[in-house]
């Protein structure tokens, strides 16, 4: 959702998700009955944000006092912020590589961080009233795992994010 404030500034509010699996099994030890000892990892994001656009060119014009008819191609750059929720998720069999135990264990830590981004993207306007949309995005930010992981770094969530999609003009 957006709204020009200027003919060269917008203001969008977007939300994100996204989300993996990855099956592993631990490469240095197996079961007793020679099975891999292997885990599922699950991954998800779900960031809601707010960008300020800057369109170095005039998105459009007004002809007479009620026509207005956009630039074809629109690029712009921006920045912004918001909040981003996280799932991280482990289950499987483990090894304790102190006492060569195999054991099954569920871990999982989820919440919510501040994020921040940079973007730089293009509005190719198809009608007045309808455009498609590509960005590449940078995201910042990280947050502490749970209780689960206890001696573990911060979560890294940062990275590129590549946007698209199709948008309605009223």
């Amino acid at each position: 959702f957006g709204f020009s404030v200027s003919s060269n500034f917008a203001i969008v509010a977007g939300f994100e998700y996204s989300r993996s699996e990855t099956r592993s099994e631990s490469r240095d030890y197996v079961e007793d009955n020679g099975d891999p000892i292997a885990q599922t990892t699950q991954f998800s994001q779900s960031p809601i944000t707010g960008t300020l656009r800057f369109y170095p060119r005039k998105t459009g014009e007004f002809v007479g006092s009620y026509a207005w008819i956009p630039t074809r191609l629109n690029p712009y750059i921006g920045g912004g912020g918001g909040a981003l929720h996280y799932n991280f998720s482990q289950s499987g069999r483990f090894v304790d590589k102190s006492t060569l135990n195999i054991f099954s264990m569920s871990l999982k830590s989820e919440g919510w961080t501040p994020t921040a981004h940079i973007a730089g993207g293009i509005d190719i306007n198809l009608t007045t009233r309808i455009f498609v949309n590509g960005e590449v995005r940078y995201s910042w930010a990280n947050a502490d795992l749970s209780n689960s992981f206890t001696g573990f770094d911060p979560i890294d969530l940062s990275g590129v994010r590549i946007l698209g999609g199709v948008y309605f003009r009223f």
